[in-house]
């Protein structure tokens, strides 16, 4: 490589793309366990998994050197926790607003938008933060999530890039064709409002002509079939406990998603700041119908006594998900596009003398150093 030293290894390649945080990087899941995610997949040459602790947050899959890697990033773990506690334990509804504050002010760290990032710092966080006990039961639901996140991307290895062609249209062709069935059961319930139906129809367009998304859709279920296997061998939680964790998961990948986007596409244009969120949104909402619909389906064939539970407990999960997170983030958000930032809209050198020492406090705060 002219003018550069050889990356010589994975973790040297994956430290040069990604602004990582210091100390030690473990995650839940035991080796043992990282073995069943693995064997699930029937294939000679399986990806190795790696694990990283950055502020990018998401975990992906990475063909480097004739090799298939799955990236999961333990600093998404950190952020699960404190998810876990507000949804499933309700500990501090408030601090809502400052988890997703969090996530804000980290992406425009990345961006180098250091005066914004600091700012809300200043608003959401205060020096007395409280600290939080991990228990058994946070820890078994913290399991099942990671086990979801690298299904997801082992899912994105074996049926996307290295099955034949036919074998991945046909899987596809079946994917697509259960969707259907999803939406036109939505679509025939008494309870379907117009408006509704046209969002209904609206969203499944979206899904028809999206390859992309019908990939993600495909390995979010591809993901919960696994955990709903396996979750015995992985944790002491009942399968609705585990579908639950598994929600959120999903929940919380799209929550970062929507903000790096939103972050992105706001500092990109400096011209017109009006943030077409829309698609992002439809997003989400399809990835959660066609999920929240699949689980459903299970619960009907395979756990039948617990099909009244599960659709009682989807109702809640919706309500949670926008009632403790969609408004949060609408108001951060707000807070954010709406101010003035001339100052903050400056580009600076990451590396330059004048900001290091603002890069360095802010870069302790936000990894709670």
């Amino acid at each position: 490589m002219t003018g550069k030293t050889m990356i010589t290894s994975i973790q040297m390649l994956i430290a040069e793309s990604r602004k990582m945080i210091k100390g030690k990087v473990n995650m839940s899941l035991s080796e043992e366990e990282m073995k069943c995610l693995l064997s699930y997949y029937n294939s000679l040459e399986k990806p190795e998994i790696v694990l990283c602790n950055s502020f990018d947050k998401h975990s992906n899959l990475l063909h480097w050197r004739e090799k298939w890697y799955v990236v999961y990033d333990r600093h998404f773990s950190q952020l699960l926790k404190d998810l876990n506690r507000i949804f499933f334990f309700e500990e501090n509804e408030i601090d809502a607003y400052k988890i997703i504050a969090q996530i804000y002010a980290e992406e425009l760290f990345l961006k180098g938008k250091f005066v914004k990032s600091g700012q809300f710092i200043n608003s959401f966080f205060k020096k007395d933060k409280k600290k939080y006990c991990m228990n058994p039961e946070f820890e078994e639901v913290l399991k099942i999530q990671e086990a979801f996140i690298i299904s997801h991307e082992l899912a994105h290895w074996f049926y996307f890039r290295i099955q034949e062609k036919e074998k991945v249209s046909r899987a596809l062709d079946m994917h697509y064709e259960k969707c259907r069935g999803y939406f036109d059961e939505v679509e025939r319930e008494k309870t379907v409002q117009a408006a509704d139906d046209k969002i209904i129809k609206l969203v499944f367009h979206y899904f028809k002509v999206n390859p992309g998304i019908q990939e993600e859709s495909y390995c979010d279920i591809s993901a919960i079939t696994f955990l709903l296997a396996h979750f015995k061998v992985l944790s002491n939680l009942n399968s609705i406990e585990a579908a639950s964790a598994a929600f959120l998961a999903l929940y919380a990948m799209q929550l970062t998603g929507f903000i790096k986007y939103s972050v992105n596409a706001y500092y990109t244009d400096h011209l017109e700041k009006e943030i077409d969120t829309e698609v992002m949104d439809l997003e989400i909402m399809l990835r959660v119908i066609i999920f929240l619909k699949y689980l459903e389906e299970y619960f009907d064939r395979f756990e039948k006594e617990q099909a009244d539970e599960y659709k009682r407990n989807q109702t809640v999960w919706m309500y949670k998900s926008h009632n403790l997170f969609k408004d949060k983030l609408n108001y951060v958000g707000d807070l954010l596009f709406s101010s003035d930032d001339t100052e903050s809209n400056k580009e600076y050198d990451i590396f330059s003398r004048e900001w290091e020492d603002e890069y360095r406090k802010i870069e302790k705060i936000l990894s709670g150093q």
